[in-house]
């Protein structure tokens, strides 16, 4: 049933294969699209009228299933568009749009509450000048207009979306002395077919909102590392390192417009890589011939949101948690992000409500969280962790992350070392969203290959990051992918959209509500929590071949001899508690609940011995030696993010030093794993005290 320490006996793995097969009869594909539409009616950034419509439909649904609901009210610094103009000044005058136009058949999109494109947190100002284009806008983007002799000082940079998070575009412009930033979606990049409203791909009016925040830390920019319920001091707001030039997102017709002037100016043209899909020779500028003015004026300022926390209160082990959650503010309607995901959060809230009302209790509570002002930051879950932390870093504990969840047919997972066996064995039970009589294993096999499917690694970008960066709280991350078409942060993003592209039939969204389904009820109700021991230093190994190969590029010595030592002593350490265990399990006496708890308190601490007591060295919110966004693009992931930075800063002192710390890390996550074996070499089983009655079975 599972590889790795046996979650269940034989008598408790036969009654929750029930529970599993009940559960994934019970989502309905009905009731999916009943909450989708429910959740998507109005345009609800984080702050907004909208926003407060959707908290209060989440309250009243949540509570109609009869589940303890909570709105947590946090007040945040967020900020409000208030206004914005484009133009281009020369070589002749034209307004540039900042807006989406209404499409035929698509009656959301003439909505009067949509507004224009917009990057939150963008600083307000009024500037004209001459443009550079750079490319995608990363790190190493600048570096390459530098060594082309390409000076951004006083200058309007315009770059295209992808390569790294839109903030870090923000912050490398303007660090490059750029007096603004347009940032737009080149359809090189976007367009794969037929454009929406005759196909799903981005129109030529289609502009991606988003934040720009770049900071260390992720929650609300006043209040890094506590709770903004606290009541404790707040960062003064003129110090944050929030972006000071206008920033402004368009649609590709209105990019085509500036960059085609600078085509036919003399300007010098772009290195081959940088051309996009625009049907002419991009160029790098366009000289004093081509000029915009850019106009962003916008309010930041504390504003009130909320989390909309729902729970079923565990009947044998309360204070363990499986957390499953998604965000629930969106740019405009969000009917893909996130409530793709949302209506696959509350289906499940309102099965589980019907199976505890059928007399099957979950032995560990389960929480549905429905997270505020995500999209300004990743406020409303980390402002949630940060208030229950020390109940996170004492219980046993997972989250589940389904934003913008299901998207299409293609089922994929990214997910803690820890967690990847338990997923992958899950989707062997649960039928493929084809209907073809695939598991969604076999079809994921089947797209990777013939080969076992990979479990992704957990970057940045969404609500898991507070659990597993900061709470070192082992996350899982799942979805589904493969819609013809993209809607994202654009006011296209709309049911008719996704009934178009996505389909209506709701199939995906089953298929990846019966994988988190079944996951989420695994972990509950598992005598011993399904942790994989090994994952970490089968992962760990290969993430260090990767910082050898990266040491070596950069001229940096790097002795990881020490390190891998202990890796392999976690390995023995995993491998002789599970051998024990076994022979406890084959005795035919059943589990003692003293024995569960010491192996399940020993498992929930493995993932925390690798949390860092001051952090990543210049991010110290970000405490987990294993993984952390890539501080300078934001979405992907660091692995072994203390050594990296050390690596990329080309100090060899600095990484000796972490490597002794990492393997310290180690070194304890092995510790705990004995103990486990001598404590159950012990007292191994008490024929009085089974888990099996009390656990409802």
């Amino acid at each position: 049933m599972f590889s790795g320490f046996e979650p269940f006996d034989e008598a408790a793995g036969q009654a929750q294969r029930q529970i599993e097969s009940g559960l994934i009869n019970l989502i309905s594909t009905e009731q999916l699209g009943r909450f989708h539409a429910a959740l998507s009616e109005v345009p609800h950034p984080a702050g907004s009228e909208g926003d407060w419509q959707v908290i209060r439909t989440l309250e009243s649904e949540f509570t109609e299933m009869g589940l303890d609901v909570n709105v947590h009210e946090i007040d945040v610094y967020l900020s409000r568009l208030l206004d914005a103009d484009l133009e281009l000044i020369s070589p002749i005058r034209q307004t540039l749009s900042i807006q989406e136009p209404q499409v035929r058949g698509d009656t959301y999109s003439g909505n009067p509450a949509l507004g224009p494109g917009w990057n939150a947190y963008s600083g307000s100002g009024d500037v004209t000048a001459e443009v550079v284009y750079a490319n995608y806008g990363t790190k190493d983007d600048f570096e390459h207009l530098k060594t082309m002799g390409i000076d951004c000082a006083g200058r309007i940079v315009i770059a295209r979306y992808g390569g790294n998070f839109r903030g870090y575009k923000a912050k490398f412009a303007e660090e490059a002395g750029a007096v603004g930033l347009i940032i737009y979606t080149d359809p090189g990049d976007a367009v794969h077919g037929l454009t929406y409203p005759d196909g799903g791909w981005a129109s030529p009016g289609s502009i991606q909102r988003g934040s720009i925040k770049t900071l260390p830390y992720a929650g609300d920019p006043l209040t890094p590392g506590v709770s903004v319920n606290s009541n404790g001091p707040k960062l003064d707001p003129e110090g944050l390192a929030l972006p000071k030039i206008p920033v402004q997102p368009i649609g590709w017709g209105a990019a085509e417009t500036i960059l085609r002037h600078m085509s036919e100016s003399e300007g010098q043209r772009v290195p081959e890589s940088w051309q996009g899909g625009l049907l002419f020779n991009y160029a790098v500028t366009g000289g004093s011939d081509v000029r915009v003015r850019l106009r962003v004026q916008q309010e930041r300022a504390s504003m009130k949101t909320a989390n909309v926390i729902a729970k079923i209160e565990g009947s044998v082990m309360p204070r363990s948690a499986v957390i499953i959650g998604c965000h629930h503010d969106a740019w405009t309607f969000g009917a893909g992000d996130p409530n793709a995901g949302l209506m696959i959060v509350m289906e499940l809230a309102r099965v589980f409500s019907e199976l505890r009302s059928a007399g099957i209790k979950p032995a560990r509570t389960l929480i549905f969280a429905a997270w505020g002002a995500e999209e300004f930051g990743i406020i409303g879950s980390t402002e949630w962790v940060e208030e229950n932390l020390p109940e996170l870093e004492t219980g046993v504990n997972t989250y589940i992350n389904l934003d913008m969840a299901a998207m299409g047919p293609n089922f994929w997972a990214s997910a803690a070392p820890s967690m990847k066996k338990l997923v992958m064995d899950v989707t062997k039970s649960i039928p493929n969203a084809a209907g073809d009589g695939n598991s969604v294993y076999d079809a994921w096999a089947q797209r990777a290959g013939g080969d076992e499917p990979s479990v992704g690694r957990l970057g940045g970008g969404s609500d898991h990051v507070p659990f597993y960066c900061h709470a070192g709280v082992p996350c899982v991350a799942m979805g589904a992918s493969g819609a013809r078409g993209i809607s994202y942060h654009s006011n296209y993003d709309t049911l008719d959209w996704y009934h178009l592209v996505v389909g209506d039939d709701y199939k995906p969204a089953q298929m990846v509500g019966r994988v988190a389904g079944v996951v989420a009820s695994r972990f509950a109700n598992a005598q011993i929590v399904p942790i994989d021991p090994y994952g970490y230093a089968v992962d760990m190994n290969r993430h260090l071949d990767g910082l050898e190969d990266r040491a070596d590029e950069l001229g940096v010595e790097a002795d990881f001899g020490l390190l891998r030592h202990e890796i392999r002593k976690l390995d023995d350490s995993a491998r002789n508690a599970e051998a024990i265990l076994r022979r406890v399990r084959t005795s035919g006496r059943p589990l003692s609940l003293k024995t569960i708890n010491i192996v399940n308190s020993a498992l929930g601490q493995l993932e925390r011995e690798l949390l860092l007591e001051d952090g990543l060295p210049e991010r110290p919110w970000y405490r987990n030696a294993y993984v952390s966004p890539d501080p300078t693009s934001g979405y992907s992931a660091w692995m072994l993010p203390l050594l990296r930075h050390y690596i990329e800063a080309g100090d060899e002192e600095g990484l000796e030093e972490a490597t002794l710390t990492l393997a310290d890390c180690v070194n304890r996550m092995g510790g705990v794993l004995n103990e486990v074996r001598e404590r159950l070499s012990d007292s191994p089983t008490d024929p009085k005290a089974g888990l099996n009655q009390e656990m409802g079975r």
